[in-house]
């Protein structure tokens, strides 16, 4: 039974195939973060199989994307100098002044 449910997971359209490491990862890291109560789990999990459930699997998975921290995230690109010597963002627009970035709906946005 066990056999079929790992196939299952495998074959899995949210989990399986090249996302499996990803997910399997994931899960470990949400167990691993509860110090020694995921520990207890996964002993219990793998002494009774039930982490070979595809559901036990994809509700762990689900989980795990809600409570662990995401991945990084990639910025627009370099600040650059333009030929006036101003520096401007990525799109070789002028930076904004700090009110300008904090309120960027503000008319003053266009002056």
């Amino acid at each position: 039974m066990r056999k079929s449910w790992v196939e299952e997971i495998n074959k899995d359209a949210d989990i399986g195939g090249s996302k499996l490491n990803g997910a399997m990862a994931a899960i470990s890291k949400l167990i691993g973060s509860t110090g020694e109560v995921g520990e207890a789990f996964k002993d219990a999990m793998d002494y009774t199989g039930a982490g070979d459930h595809p559901a036990v699997a994809k509700f762990l998975y689900a989980l795990a994307k809600k409570l662990t921290e995401g991945g990084p995230v990639r910025g627009a690109g370099m600040v650059g100098v333009n030929e006036r010597g101003q520096v401007t963002w990525p799109r070789n627009e002028a930076m904004p002044t700090a009110a300008q970035a904090m309120y960027p709906n503000l008319p003053s946005r266009d002056r």
